[in-house]
This record gives structure tokens, sequence and C-alpha cells, in this order.
């Protein structure tokens, strides 16, 4: 209505127009969002395949890598991705890692079937020995010598001893081999060695080490007493606390000079290897006793050695109270 002339102005528009123009209308948005479906898809397309190449591309890489070896994979791969360049890191890390054990492992496995060959070779020649010695036992007996008969005896137990008890033996099967052992030396060497134990009969059924003794006590007469002709005295005692359990195998002989007693302190505690003295002797029985301890009990357990020239030494085995009650 016009506000001067107070007219009204009134249009007709025929129906089938109107109709025609929404029908117009709606096919127009039809195509319209059928175009953008199809762009869209294309797009996506696009971007997957952008966003997918680096990683399949990562996963060939990881396929073509050969188990065997430390190869590790090519950061180009990632593309620029920064998280895939993570992800590559943290993977070639792993692989390293798995790389390194899997060569310890089979080292390792290689070390236990030569260790088994080596144990049944070993186990023939004892055997072999074992039954020798009998049959030089009975020649003795039967010849009435009995000096011979009695080495041959305690020859065949010290062997049926390594053949039967490893890695563990009671400590009084390990003192008794230990009394063979001195048997033995006093024969070869009358009047020369004088020795005792001084273990509690509560301790004699503990399990230790097998050869946890006997080589400490060896030590002392081929080292300590190679100078001595008599007077050459060895104790085996033990002490103990609440924490700590301490064998204590004790000798008069010659001593060790102050810098060999260092080095061997060193290779006892560090297990490195040690180095020979002036005559070339290596004190391979103290370093397998030392490294066995803190291999069976710990770091915090194995030999301490005091010694001076002259006097004598002491070797203090140390075990933890707990293996008094396994």
């Amino acid at each position: 209505m016009n506000s001067t002339t107070r007219w009204k102005l009134v249009q007709l528009v025929d129906n089938n127009t109107i109709t025609h123009l929404y029908h117009d209308t709606m096919v127009t948005y039809i195509n319209i969002f059928f175009l953008s479906i199809f762009l869209g898809l294309i797009l996506a397309a696009f971007l997957s395949r952008f966003l997918t190449k680096p990683v399949s591309r990562l996963c060939s890489e990881i396929d073509a890598l050969n188990p065997e070896s430390e190869t590790l994979i090519d950061e180009k791969a990632c593309g620029g991705n920064q998280e895939l360049l993570k992800l590559v890191n943290s993977f070639n890390g792993l692989n390293q890692r798995l790389t390194r054990s899997l060569q310890n492992n089979y080292e390792i496995r290689l070390s236990e079937q030569q260790i088994k060959v080596q144990m049944l070779q070993f186990q023939i020649n004892h055997h072999f020995l074992y039954n020798t010695l009998n049959v030089i036992k009975s020649l003795a007996s039967i010849h009435r010598i009995p000096e011979i008969e009695t080495i041959s005896m305690c020859m065949s137990d010290l062997i049926r001893y390594n053949l039967e008890n490893f890695p563990v033996a009671r400590l009084e099967e390990e003192l008794m081999q230990i009394r063979r052992y001195m048997t033995i030396q006093n024969i070869r060497f009358p009047e020369k060695f004088h020795f005792d134990i001084n273990i509690p009969p509560a301790l004699l059924k503990m399990e230790i080490p097998a050869f946890l003794l006997q080589p400490l006590v060896e030590n002392s007469i081929e080292h300590g007493f190679a100078d001595r002709e008599d007077n050459c005295y060895i104790s085996i005692s033990c002490q103990f606390d609440q924490e700590t359990l301490h064998f204590l195998v004790a000798d008069n002989g010659s001593g060790i000079p102050a810098d060999r007693l260092a080095r061997l302190q060193k290779a006892c505690r560090e297990d490195t290897p040690d180095c020979p003295d002036e005559n070339g002797h290596h004190s391979i029985g103290i370093r397998n006793v030392s490294q066995r301890l803190r291999s069976y009990y710990g770091e915090k357990y194995g030999l301490s050695i005091e010694s001076a020239e002259g006097e004598g030494t002491i070797i203090d085995a140390i075990l933890p109270a707990s293996a008094l009650k396994d």
C-alpha cells in the first residue's frame, strides 16, 4: 500500500512459474551437493595418499630389514614427518638392542654347548683316571705299599668328589676333600705341614659352592710354603654375624709382596685378569673362587685377602648369613 495515494499494488504470478523456479533451485542445490561430495572424495584420496605414503615406505623399510644384522631404517623414509621420525628413532634403538640380545644369546648357547662337550670329555678323562687309580691302589695293597695305597685312595676320592659335587656341596664334604688333599701332601712331605680345622659342627650340613676352600689351601701350600721345609701351619676357621659368614684360611707362610697383594685384591674385587708375579705364577684358583662367590651370592661377597711378607696370609671367604638357612 502506498502511503501517499493509499493504493494497493497486486501482482499475479502463474503457479507453474513458481513451481519451475523451485524445481530449478533444487536441482542446482543437488548438483552442488554431489559436486562437493565428489571433490571431497578426490581431496580425501589425495590427502590419504600423501599422508600414508611415508607410512607405507616405512613399512617397506621395516620388512626389508635383516634381523641378523644391526641395519637401521633410513630417516629419509619419514618424509620430513616429525612424528614418524620419532617412531623411526625408537624402532632403530629397539632393533639395535634386540640384535645385541640375539647375538649375546647365541654366544651364550654356543658357550653352553662347548661347556657341555668339555664336561663330557672331562667326565670321560676323570673316569678313566679314577679307574686307573683303583687299579694302582689294588696293586699297592697286594705288594704291601701303604703309602701308594693311601695316595691312590685319596686321589680316587678327590676325583669322585669332583665328578659328583657340582655346583654345590655340603661343608663337611668340602672339608673331607681338604683332608684327603692334606693327606697326600703329608705323605709327600713328612712332618712338614700342620693342619687344623675349627668349624662348629652345626655348620657342617650347610651347602656351599663346591671347591670353595680346597683351592685356598692349595694356594697356601704352593705359594706360601714353597721356600720352607718345616713348621708350615694352615688353619681353617669360621666366624659369622647377623649379615655375613666368614670362612678363614690362614697360614704362616712367606706372605704376599705389597704390590702383588694390591693387584690380587683388585682382581678379586673387580673380576679383572690377574698378572703373573716375577715367578710367572697366576692366582687362578683364588680368582676363580672369588668370581664364583660373587656370581652365586652377589657383588658384595667374595674373597678378602690380608698378608704380610714373612708373617703369613689370611684369606677370608665372605658369604651371606642366609647361606646357613639354605
